[in-house]
């Protein structure tokens, strides 16, 4: 019994503990800058991080500057669309259309961009999933 107690309170003081360190979990995105979004294809330098737009159809949207990191635009359709500078970490761009995207220096850092097609996508000065800064000419792939 004084055993059982000892544990239930050592979880107590972990439980505590982790909630004080990690209290909020992970950080949503604007829902005011998801409507903009969803309702005029402009929101440049809004809050989308870890959003969900997955398959949404975003024909030559403004994201200049925005935060999409975490976002899910998995299979989403960003052709022509201005992610200039974009924070796109750890974004999921699995199966999206990125086609002639705007995307010089965007922060591709972590991204999965499995099965993205990036036809004419101007990448200079964009820094890859694995860090390195697309060299110019990168249009369409990233040249190192």
């Amino acid at each position: 019994m004084q055993s059982l107690k000892k544990t239930i309170r050592c979880a107590a003081v972990l439980f505590f503990t982790l909630a004080v360190i990690f209290p909020g979990g992970t950080q949503a995105s604007n829902p005011d800058d998801v409507k903009k979004l969803k309702g005029t294809f402009a929101c440049a330098g809004c809050d989308l991080s870890n959003a969900n737009l997955r398959r949404l159809v975003l024909p030559s949207a403004n994201l200049r500057g925005a935060n999409l990191s975490g976002a899910d635009l998995g299979n989403a359709s960003l052709k022509w669309a201005n992610l200039t500078n974009a924070n796109l970490t750890n974004t999921d761009f699995s199966g999206a259309d990125l086609s002639y995207a705007q995307m010089s220096g965007a922060n591709l850092t972590g991204a999965n961009m499995a099965g993205a097609n990036l036809a004419g996508a101007n990448l200079y000065g964009a820094t890859w999933t694995d860090g390195t800064t697309c060299a110019a000419g990168s249009f369409g792939q990233c040249r190192q």
